[in-house]
């Protein structure tokens, strides 16, 4: 009975011991495994990419146009969003954005030409508001004068075969001044001695009134933008 009383304890103790050393191993590994874990999902939120990487629906892509004249840059028209600047012998136009009935171009502070939009077309005015010229947009053709009754006009068509003329009617008689067309992934306006290229753009009639000699550097290009926007 002595014995018995005598080992009793000592076996509760050893099975004390047993016990808590089989409980700190349990916890160790719980933490392990805690952490294992952790480390997997700090992992997996490294490697997954950033929402704000990706571009937003209504980004507008920027756009640059170059044009070249007989192999030499003529003008660049740089869209960025609603902004544009114009650049064409040593200057730069700024577009700014539409108001309402109304666009203006600005150089060097200073407003130099104004859209005014009607229902059929746009005129491309001073900045004191006279005429220069009028747009107007018909179903199959444009005509641009430079006066208000759209008199001995130039006539913007597009063919069948994709490639759009500028004709001008003299004395009774359709004269081609302009075609403009697109070959080896460059669209190309010819204009008597003039050709011009634009590489790497969708091609559109409005190209070809590059070619009309009797409407300045800068009216042209305004005309050529305001088209393009259509």
């Amino acid at each position: 009975m002595k014995n018995l009383f005598f080992y009793t304890p000592s076996l509760l103790i050893i099975s004390l011991i047993i016990l808590f050393s089989s409980c700190s191993k349990t916890e160790k590994q719980e933490k392990n495994d805690e952490n294992l874990n952790g480390n997997s999902t700090n992992s997996e939120t490294v490697d997954k990419p950033s929402s704000n990487t990706q571009p937003a629906n209504n980004q507008v892509a920027d756009k640059t146009i170059i044009i070249t004249n007989n192999g030499k840059t003529w003008a660049t028209l740089q869209i960025n969003g609603e902004k544009a600047v114009i650049m064409y012998d040593n200057k730069s136009i700024l577009v700014h954005k539409r108001k309402e009935d109304k666009r203006k171009y600005e150089i060097d502070g200073i407003i130099v030409s104004e859209v005014k939009y009607k229902d059929e077309g746009f005129k491309v005015r001073t900045a004191d508001g006279q005429l220069k010229w009028k747009v107007k947009l018909g179903d199959d053709k444009v005509k641009i004068s430079n006066n208000e009754e759209n008199n001995n006009a130039f006539e913007l068509k597009l063919n069948e075969n994709n490639k759009s003329k500028i004709k001008r009617n003299e004395n009774g008689n359709d004269r081609e001044i302009a075609t403009a067309k697109e070959q080896d992934n460059k669209i190309i306006v010819k204009s008597g001695a003039n050709t011009y290229e634009i590489a790497n753009q969708t091609f559109h009639k409005a190209y070809a009134v590059l070619g009309i000699d009797e409407i300045s550097e800068k009216d042209c290009l305004i005309i050529l933008f305001e088209l393009l926007e259509k």
